[in-house]
């Protein structure tokens, strides 16, 4: 769950923060709403289907994570739920890591500190009802971790817009929508492709066809939700696909330089 949530969410916050520290310097507040609008629909544009793999594939990973015959099967389906549960809190920690330093660029230290605090206090407070009230044990602790990550960043949103003004436009509210519903189709791609696999084509018993069926799984899910952000004219599908062009042309920096001789004629007598 950790993992898309540094590659994501603290990556694209520590490269904003520049930036916006930079326009709110100038003075220019609509430009710094444009680029941490921009910025926080690069986050959810990864984060979402992130969370959908996750959630989805959550016993195919367990399973390669602690053995396919090791792990006895009722402590994988335990250890399922909880991943499903965390995971919900893939796209809110993810976009906290950019609102947070959002503040930063305001030179704000304290709102986040606070909001901060308080999501912990729920967090215990939450985790304490569900182990020692309702008795949920290790799943209602997931529970409170995702529903105080889920407020935290909510509450973050709302305060952040009372000192910036409203940053959800008509636009701005269809394309995340458009990302969500994108994400949907993925998650049935996800499910679709590992039932066919697991039911079909390969004995799950054994882990490297499991790793197998994880890997083509994740292929065809995020194929989906890539092709289904094209179709829907997401920009942020098209600034995907121009750095993944730029990762492919780095092959050229590593290539001998090509020399240019002279034919003998241009070469004065």
């Amino acid at each position: 769950m950790d993992l898309p949530v540094r590659l994501f969410g603290t990556s694209i916050g520590q490269a904003s923060l520049p930036s916006l520290s930079s326009l709110k310097a100038k003075g220019d507040l609509q430009s710094f709403k444009e680029t941490l609008v921009s910025s926080l629909g690069q986050v959810l544009y990864f984060s979402l289907p992130s969370m959908a793999m996750i959630l989805v594939l959550r016993i195919p990973l367990v399973r390669i994570a602690y053995g396919a015959r090791t792990f006895p099967w009722q402590a994988t389906v335990l250890t399922g739920r909880v991943v499903a549960l965390i995971s919900l809190a893939i796209f809110s920690q993810s976009a906290t890591q950019l609102l947070v330093r959002a503040f930063y660029a305001i030179h704000n230290t304290r709102v986040p500190l606070k909001i901060g605090a308080f999501s912990v206090l729920v967090n215990i407070i939450l985790g304490v009802l569900s182990v020692f009230k309702y008795s949920w044990g290790i799943l209602g602790l997931s529970a409170a971790t995702s529903i105080s990550s889920l407020l935290q960043a909510g509450l973050l949103f709302i305060f952040l817009q009372k000192r910036i003004g409203q940053m959800l436009s008509a636009k701005v509210i269809s394309s995340w929508s458009k990302m969500i519903f994108a994400t949907v189709l993925a998650g049935f791609s996800f499910w679709g492709m590992m039932k066919f696999l697991d039911l079909f084509i390969f004995d799950t018993t054994k882990t490297i066809n499991l790793l197998f069926l994880t890997l083509v799984s994740c292929f065809v899910g995020i194929a989906v939700y890539f092709l289904a952000t094209k179709l829907f004219k997401l920009e942020e599908a098209d600034k995907f696909l121009e750095v993944f062009k730029k990762i492919k042309q780095l092959k050229k920096v590593f290539l001998p330089p090509q020399e240019i001789l002279e034919s003998s004629q241009s070469n004065p007598a």
